[in-house]
């Protein structure tokens, strides 16, 4: 029960990185250009990550990577683990730069 604990959460911090970057661009730009923005490469990462043919660069999505071969992963808690780090910081990089955009922002 605990790997797959650690990769659903793991996968869930792949969606909160999504929408961290959906939050920044939501500030920078109107809403449509704002959701395509967003949900490309998101989906993208996501898609490439999930059916296990992401690299170094899908990291933040790497906990839907492990989900996709839990039965074959070697240590799934220690990358389950390493991708939520890597989404988490991503998720608080985005929130941090969205804040500032925000705060510039004409409301």
């Amino acid at each position: 029960p605990m790997p797959l604990v650690a990769v659903t959460a793991s996968a869930a911090c792949s969606g909160l990185a999504a929408i961290a970057l959906g939050l920044l661009s939501g500030t920078l730009l109107p809403p449509w250009p704002a959701l395509a923005l967003a949900a490309t490469p998101a989906a993208a990462i996501l898609l490439l990550a999930a059916i296990g043919q992401g690299g170094w660069w899908t990291l933040p999505a790497g906990g839907l990577d492990v989900l996709a071969r839990l039965d074959t992963v070697e240590r799934p808690v220690g990358d389950a683990l390493r991708a939520s780090g890597a989404a988490l910081g991503l998720a608080g990089g985005l929130l941090v730069l969205a804040a500032a955009a925000f705060e510039r922002a004409d409301l």
